[in-house]
């Protein structure tokens, strides 16, 4: 929750402000070993729960819900990698968590 709240903030990454600052050399990107430790992070649990919920789908145990209906679309027939798919998913299932105010 936090790292979300701190990368919502407008300005938080001064390559979002001036996006030329990309073309520089990487090691000269000062931001970019915090983001890719923030991204890394994120990765490692959106994959935990993807992983758990397709291994509940093997099992016919995964509850109904909207990642299960993802998962079953066949995603990756457009274009979308497992990692980007379990993005999708974490980051939809946990603004429905702030929907409800948990």
């Amino acid at each position: 929750m936090q790292e979300f709240s701190e990368a919502a903030n407008p300005g938080k990454h001064i390559a979002e402000i001036f996006p030329a600052l990309a073309n520089i050399p990487v090691f000269m990107q000062w931001w970019r070993r915090a983001a890719q430790q923030s991204f890394n992070r994120q990765a490692a649990i959106w994959m935990k729960y993807w992983t758990q919920l397709k291994a509940q789908m093997n099992l016919n145990q995964a509850p109904e819900c909207f990642v299960k209906q993802f998962i079953e679309t066949d995603y990756e027939k457009n274009g979308i990698s497992e990692l980007q798919a379990a993005f999708v998913a974490g980051s939809t299932s946990f603004s429905g968590y702030l929907r409800r105010g948990l």
